[in-house]
């Protein structure tokens, strides 16, 4: 009896916990990538209720998280451009991430008993890409505070030569103007970021326990200054960063206790799972294999289509940056005179290398055969 009891508060307690986890993700949800979910609807794909309403919600959930995900692993690709449906390009995304779940493909929009399928694809893009933590870094980096902290993106740039230098000082001449703008750039540089850690020191020095805090960083120092100063209202711009900087609190408190609890969503996942081998179809329905098989021949033909652009955009590189090298050398230094001159050069210095070998080797047995020539009169004489 006492077994029984202590097993059914165990179940309570781990049902009440599971609650409280499924509200704080859709919280988590919410605040970090503005989508729609209730605790109701991961109820409803457990059981794969009908509901129009949650497979909805469900279908626009996975249409922001894919994309985010996506974006995260293959920046290059890009479906919403070129597709209309955003259920067709939900399934291209999961595709590119590798999902291997075929009954997800064969889904119709129409389908208002996918539920399940929709939701162990959610949990899936969840655990195996942490869609979440992608997506909380990117909106500290694009926020103020993720602004103060940040470096600047220097993105590679093609280096074309400007002018043809075809001697040797003039080629002598540039590399050392470039090296001089090079070092004065990186001493102007070096200053920069010596005084900025002065500034910054000397505000955080200012700041020491401000609000319970180490110190304050320098916007929000900046921010205090402003509206101790002002007596009239906030400015509209200081209300702004208020209130975003609030609501990045929020999301990180939220993401805190996300990082916490999440296990227990995923244990719950497994219930949600075994409940779905439980009540699997065997075969698919004829409409479920014919959108399969048009999803599939859609996915060959966007990967032929990528695959040929690469093709075009790899040669075209070739040959806007790199010249090409022909296997002849002969016919490599026809359109180089510079390196026509070091070859005949070289040329020239391994021919003389090798007169001088020949004389030296000439010497050598000339004095061996004289050698060999003053002995012969001794040999006849003995």
């Amino acid at each position: 009896m006492l077994l029984q009891i202590f097993c059914t508060a165990k179940i309570c307690i781990e049902m009440s916990d599971i609650k409280t986890v499924i509200a704080l993700l859709c919280k988590h949800l919410d605040t970090a990538a503005n989508v729609a979910l209730k605790p109701e609807h991961f109820r409803l794909s457990k059981f794969d209720k009908k509901s129009d309403d949650t497979v909805r919600a469900l279908w626009n959930a996975l249409y922001t998280l894919s994309c985010y995900a996506l974006d995260e692993d293959q920046e290059n690709v890009k479906f919403d451009i070129c597709i209309a449906d955003k259920f067709t390009t939900v399934k291209l995304n999961f595709a590119y991430l590798q999902y291997t779940a075929v009954n997800f493909y064969s889904l119709l929009p129409s389908d208002d008993c996918s539920s399940r399928e929709l939701i162990l694809a959610f949990a899936w893009l969840l655990g195996a890409h942490s869609v979440l933590k992608d997506i909380v870094r990117k909106k500290i980096a694009s926020s103020n505070l993720g602004r103060e902290y940040s470096s600047v993106d220097i993105s590679e740039q093609d280096v074309s030569e400007s002018e043809h230098l075809p001697s040797l000082n003039a080629q002598i001449n540039n590399i050392m103007h470039i090296s001089g703008k090079i070092n004065h750039n990186m001493k102007g540089i070096t200053e920069l970021v010596n005084e900025k850690i002065k500034l910054t020191a000397k505000v955080h020095a200012t700041s020491i326990n401000a609000s319970g805090l180490p110190h304050l960083s320098v916007s929000e120092m900046a921010l205090t200054k402003r509206l101790s100063v002002q007596n009239k209202d906030t400015p509209l711009k200081d209300e702004q960063i208020l209130h975003e900087l609030h609501n990045l609190a929020v999301m990180l408190d939220t993401h805190a206790k996300w990082n916490k609890k999440k296990h227990i969503f995923f244990d719950w996942m497994i219930t949600v799972i075994d409940e779905h081998k439980k009540c699997r179809a065997s075969e698919f329905t004829q409409d479920n294999q014919n959108e399969l098989i048009k999803f599939i021949c859609l996915l060959r033909q966007l990967t032929k289509c990528n695959l040929r652009n690469l093709k075009r955009t790899s040669i075209s590189t070739k040959k806007s940056n790199i010249d090409w090298q022909y296997a002849s050398r002969y016919l490599r230094t026809m359109h180089n005179a510079t390196e026509t001159e070091d070859w005949m050069l070289e040329t020239k210095a391994h021919l003389e290398q090798t007169e001088t070998e020949l004389e030296e080797k000439k010497k050598i047995l000339t004095n061996q055969l004289n050698e060999l020539l003053s002995a012969i009169p001794n040999c006849i004489e003995a």
